[in-house]
């Protein structure tokens, strides 16, 4: 079936528009805001190899994803937007594959259906909003899957060089999971598959040293800065510890991961059961492009079952075919005629009411979502009423239709209702913007107060003052109060309570950031002596 290309380039201009609202939101910690300083940090000091920042010591990886942000922040400064452009671009990048590369094999509709339903999904386009990792390594490791397919079927060369680069990349990108991925995808081709000899085409034998050539010589010139010290460091926390156990408390029993997914792609769990049917016949038949897409859906999500940790980055290599395998079904149950029957109407109905009520109760529920209540009682009944006219219109239901809503629902609540949450996170923001404009840029910062350890209150900070530094030390802190040198004082509550007993009254600042910590909020008093005004 050919598409009409017009409808195709609407599809991906929303997609693209979705991914890029992203200018003036403030940065999510702790992960994302630590990239974003350890960017700052390498290309202010030049020092392209260890990844260093305050508060991100847990947050340290191989280095590609920060050199991106690096280039990102040469080319067009630094800021919130410039930091996430890479993670847009290969968010986007990811999206652009299923329909270009696998369209050939799985035909134009069922690539774009694809598209859109991974688009529409909750966790991937959230990469290109939380910059983290995860959209590079995304992207590259759909890249390998998609040239071991095509090598499999087509025995196409170029595909093979393709696979090695991607491998290489993702490599220095996150280290381990491209390994566990493309083996335990190349393992089940071997058990399984009838070309499994097509394999050999890799050449790992030439392939692995030279993809992993990039990892060692940056390891290697690391080792010879400090030592080895970041490379134990790397592999005892990364390697040794998520293999023993969870990590930051995430952790889950077996099937932890699929329940995950499942809520991810909740705008599509009706159609779930026919894709775990389907999926049942194509390890029967053993042939095809579906089954190699099925093995590729087990490899990126399997394995994480049994693993202690359960963070739900884990297996975001799995979220591409599982796309891919709901768009199938959706497509084949259109085909076949069957969603337009009472029944399916009836289930989709009473589905889709379920979901935004759903979203609609969830601002009362928790009470710092409130400023949330007003949006999302706009949205959703008018999303809620497309849905129920698309299906019960005299026309007949339209999947068309049906995708396009929920793509337009992420659009939107991206759009309009993430600044709504950003609120409850931009304290460190807020806080450094608030100081820049009343303090003299020269004015030394003390951060004494480390509670939840935010990276973006050093990012912040730093955007505006010349020096900030973490200081828990009383003596010195009043030293600094008491000098002419302009000072500014984050405290926390018991070091204030010091302070006015030395000083008596003082003036100063609070803040509360109900988001900078994993469990509590938490509250920054802020005082500064009279040399540090403008």
């Amino acid at each position: 079936m050919q598409l009409d290309k017009r409808l195709v380039y609407t599809v991906f201009g929303l997609i693209l528009f979705m991914l890029f609202v992203n200018n003036g939101l403030s940065l999510w910690d702790q992960d994302e805001a630590a990239y974003a300083g350890f960017g700052k940090r390498m290309l202010e000091e030049g020092d392209w190899l260890i990844p260093d920042f305050p508060w991100s010591d847990v947050h340290r990886k191989t280095p590609f994803h920060f050199w991106n942000i690096s280039l990102s922040y040469t080319l067009f400064g630094i800021s919130e937007f410039t930091m996430r452009l890479s993670s847009v671009v290969y968010t986007f990048g990811t999206i652009l594959l299923i329909f270009f590369a696998l369209r050939q094999y799985i035909g134009e509709r069922i690539a774009l259906t694809a598209s859109v339903v991974l688009s529409a999904s909750f966790l991937v386009p959230s990469l290109a909003k939380v910059a983290v990792t995860d959209a590079t390594l995304l992207f590259f490791s759909t890249l390998c899957a998609i040239s071991i397919v095509k090598v499999i079927i087509d025995l196409k060369w170029k595909w093979v060089l393709i696979f090695w680069l991607s491998f290489a990349i993702a490599l220095l990108t996150k280290g381990p999971p491209i390994i566990i991925f493309t083996g335990g995808m190349a393992g089940l081709v071997l058990i399984l598959s009838p070309k499994r000899w097509n394999l050999l085409r890799f050449h790992p034998w030439f392939g692995i040293p030279l993809a992993c050539l990039p990892l060692y010589l940056w390891g290697r010139a690391t080792v010879d800065v400090d030592g080895g010290v970041f490379i134990s460091w790397m592999y005892d926390w990364y390697v040794l510890k998520r293999i023993s156990g969870s990590v930051f408390g995430q952790t889950g029993p077996p099937g932890t991961h699929l329940l995950g997914m499942i809520l991810f792609f909740l705008p599509f769990t009706l159609f779930i059961p026919k894709v775990f049917k389907d999926l049942l016949h194509r390890f029967k038949e053993r042939t095809g492009v579906y089954f190699l897409i099925t093995i590729w859906f087990i490899a990126g999500w399997l394995i994480y079952e049994f693993s202690a940790s359960k963070l739900p980055a884990y297996v975001i290599v799995a979220h591409v075919p599982f796309s891919i395998l709901i768009a199938k079904a959706l497509v084949d149950l259109d085909l076949s005629k069957q969603l337009s029957s009472i029944r399916w109407r009836n289930m989709l109905t009473v589905f889709v009411f379920l979901i935004f009520i759903a979203i609609s109760v969830f601002p009362f529920m928790v009470s710092w979502a409130a400023s949330l209540r007003t949006a999302l009682l706009i949205i959703c009944p008018l999303f809620l009423g497309f849905h129920i006219y698309n299906l019960w219109n005299k026309r007949g239901f339209k999947v068309s239709w049906f995708l396009g809503a929920w793509l337009m629902f992420q659009v939107v609540s991206w759009t309009f209702v993430y600044p709504i949450v950003d609120d409850y996170k931009n304290t460190t923001k807020e806080l450094a913007e608030d100081l820049c404009s009343i303090l003299k840029s020269e004015t030394r910062v003390y951060v004494a107060n480390p509670q939840g350890r935010p990276p973006s209150l050093f990012f912040y900070l730093e955007s505006c003052f010349e020096t900030v530094e973490e200081e828990f030390r009383l003596g010195i802190l009043q030293d600094a109060y008491e000098s002419d040198e302009p000072t500014v004082l984050i405290l926390k509550d018991h070091q204030l309570e010091e302070f006015e007993l030395k000083y008596g009254q003082l003036e100063y600042l609070i803040y509360e950031a109900s988001l900078s910590d994993r469990k509590h909020p938490t509250l920054y008093y802020i005082t500064y002596n009279y040399s540090a005004k403008l």
